[in-house]
């Protein structure tokens, strides 16, 4: 898979409230090798195995495609305290729901992904930050909704490391669309300059 892709983005404060957009545009290739694969016409019934060396019967099938993408988003995020700051972000992903088919006459297309990211930000006591968020993501009849929460220590700013903002780790659990809790994760990371570096 070789993916370019060209991003720009623009933000604006009004009234107190951050406003941001984004585009994303750009080529998308996919390729195989036909000969790695088995197929059902080359499921031997005298040996009980698939055999590589007898015709797959596939004559429409291309090694490789490529189709353009685009994609796009908008975020808001307000201070409205001094302690508490809401956000929350929306984006769409296949907005020209690109045709992906290694088939010559397949009529696949990509169906839009649509994600939403929602949480705040609120400021304790001690320099400790808690950012509960919630993020969820859907296509087609597949969705998941991962919710959680990170803890921050906000550095203060005689520390050696001047240009190191905050350290943190959270916990998160992932639901799938019949609510059910299937998987877990921690985070940990940092908050370095205008970078946030974490795992």
């Amino acid at each position: 898979v070789l993916k370019f892709l060209l991003s720009a983005a623009y933000h604006k404060t009004i009234s107190g409230n951050c406003l941001h957009g984004g585009i994303q545009f750009g080529f998308v290739e996919k390729s195989f090798n036909p000969n790695m694969e088995t197929y059902p016409d080359q499921f031997s019934w005298a040996s009980g195995q698939f055999d590589s060396n007898l015709p797959n019967g596939e004559t429409l099938i291309s090694s490789s495609m490529h189709y353009f993408d685009f994609n796009a988003g908008l975020g808001w995020n307000k201070k409205i305290t001094n302690k508490l700051e809401p956000f929350v972000s929306v984006a769409v992903y296949h907005l020209n729901f690109p045709k992906e088919t290694f088939f010559q006459n397949g009529k696949n297309v990509l169906g839009s992904r649509e994600v939403v990211h929602a949480g705040v930000n609120i400021l304790l006591p001690n320099r400790i930050c808690l950012i509960p968020a919630v993020f969820f993501m859907g296509t087609d009849k597949a969705s998941e909704l991962i919710a959680g929460s990170n803890i921050e220590y906000l550095l203060s700013s005689s520390t050696a490391l001047t240009n190191l903002k905050a350290v943190y780790a959270g916990l998160y659990f992932r639901e799938d669309a019949s609510v059910k809790t299937d998987a877990g994760f921690v985070v940990v990371g940092m908050k370095y300059k205008r970078y946030n570096v974490g795992l």
